[in-house]
């Protein structure tokens, strides 16, 4: 079941109108000028529709993403509109008053829950996502599957099939290194078991077998994953593919590396942690990673 296939209704875009330009009954959307509903579609690469008041041109918009399939009567979830709801639920929107930006979402996701489709929340570092509840209910958190339906979920690769996203009880910290005995050892001496203790769960391509072809599992791993802990130690050619991935996505990434020549130019001003692979640098490595981590599900908690 693609995006496409779920209908909706003015009703529903005239209520996302509202959101859009911060005219609802209960204030909590921030209040949109012209120019900055203008910038807020032009940040989707969506050029505005319709002529005169914020309202009529809002709305128009909407309807005319909203009919990107000419073959069909009717109002559609397209891919653009998709990334619309999720770009509104974006956690910038609101600085840090985090309980209006909560309040905000749990509004969104009223509007939404008759077409079996609900909003998860983003952070200071992670984007919001518009996902499909398996069974249409978003009580409680419940769900057998949550299938992302904008950014990254937009692009339709062909190298691979794009995995189902599943809730976790624990946010998941997806490791790419290069699959070599030396490096092995960091993996499971510093990079598991510091991730398992700061609250992570914690996957390496060489634990998941759940499909025929590798990149299917790839995908699954980084897309399902909350960071990425990425070792560029030796420049390895899939580690870096993998880490492209990783970037397009929107995932966190906390680069690793034994020797800093090995960090390509584009991506030489990330911060990334360099350490040595010696009982003392290992030592090292697990204080800086740790930190790391730290922070990164600080924020994700909220």
């Amino acid at each position: 079941m693609t995006t496409e296939s779920i209908e909706i209704n003015r009703v529903l875009l005239r209520r996302l109108d509202e959101m859009i330009r911060g005219q609802t009954d209960s204030g909590l959307f921030p209040y949109r000028t012209y120019a900055e509903i203008e910038d807020f579609f032009a940040d989707l690469w969506i050029d505005l529709e319709g002529e005169g008041s914020r309202s009529s041109t809002t709305f128009g918009t909407l309807l005319s993403i909203a009919r990107m399939d000419s073959d069909r009567q009717g109002l559609w979830m397209t891919d653009a509109l998709a990334r619309t709801i999720a770009h509104l639920a974006d956690h910038e929107f609101f600085g840090s008053n985090e309980e209006q930006y909560l309040a905000a979402v749990e509004e969104l996701n009223h509007g939404l829950a008759r077409f079996g489709l609900h909003v998860l929340p983003g952070t200071n570092t992670t984007k919001a996502s518009l996902v499909r509840t398996a069974t249409g209910d978003t009580e409680g958190d419940n769900w057998s599957y949550a299938a992302p339906l904008n950014d990254f979920y937009a692009a339709r690769p062909r190298a691979f099939t794009l995995p189902r996203i599943e809730a976790r009880d624990n946010p998941l910290c997806a490791v790419i290194m290069p699959f070599k005995p030396d490096l092995d050892e960091v993996f499971e001496q510093v990079v598991k078991p510091t991730a398992h203790e700061v609250g992570f769960e914690v996957l390496r391509a060489d634990d998941i077998w759940q499909n025929q072809k590798v990149m299917d599992d790839i995908a699954y791993l980084i897309l399902n994953a909350s960071v990425i802990v990425a070792d560029l130690t030796g420049q390895n050619a899939n580690v870096f593919y993998e880490l492209g991935i990783a970037h397009l996505a929107g995932r966190m990434v906390v680069p690793i590396v034994q020797n800093q020549n090995d960090v390509p130019f584009d991506i030489r001003s990330d911060r990334y942690l360099l350490y040595q692979n010696t009982s003392a640098g290992r030592v090292a490595l697990e204080k800086a990673l740790h930190a790391r981590l730290s922070q990164v599900i600080g924020d994700l908690s909220g």
